[in-house]
């Protein structure tokens, strides 16, 4: 019920205000003429420089990222696969000799199993998380 009261005096404290505090009255035509303003008004040279040569520095900066990125991407993913089939080629003739020819089969997963843990801890946003934690 005391909610009722509140929405039913919110509502007329809002339609005081509406009616005590009427908007000013503007000037005939005072819309067009402000945009018409707004659009004839010379932008500053100098500005208009200043942030297109920043937005050019910004755009360069971040393809050279991206680049770089790539890059580094391809050599990660390179390494991995040169390490895991290193280590698989290593690693086959021990399990086969130890456990049988079945087992086997369980290196190549164990090593794909491994390189993703790696890449995973390796990532920068990873390592961030790893290390407020700890």
């Amino acid at each position: 019920m005391e909610l009722k009261n509140t929405d039913l005096s919110d509502a007329a404290l809002e339609a005081h205000l509406r009616r005590s505090l009427a908007s000013p009255a503007l000037p005939n035509e005072f819309r067009s003429r402000l945009l018409t303003r707004m659009v004839s008004e010379p932008v500053d040279a100098q500005a208009r420089a200043a942030l297109e040569q920043e937005w050019r520095r910004t755009q360069e900066r971040l393809l050279a990222e991206s680049i770089q990125l790539r890059r580094q991407t391809l050599l990660w993913l390179l390494g991995g696969a040169f390490a895991a089939g290193a280590i698989t080629m290593a690693a086959m003739p021990w399990v086969t000799a130890h456990f049988g020819a079945r087992w086997s089969v369980w290196v190549p997963v164990a090593v794909a199993a491994l390189g993703l843990v790696a890449s995973w801890v390796g990532d920068p946003r990873v390592r961030r998380a790893l290390a407020s934690i700890g």
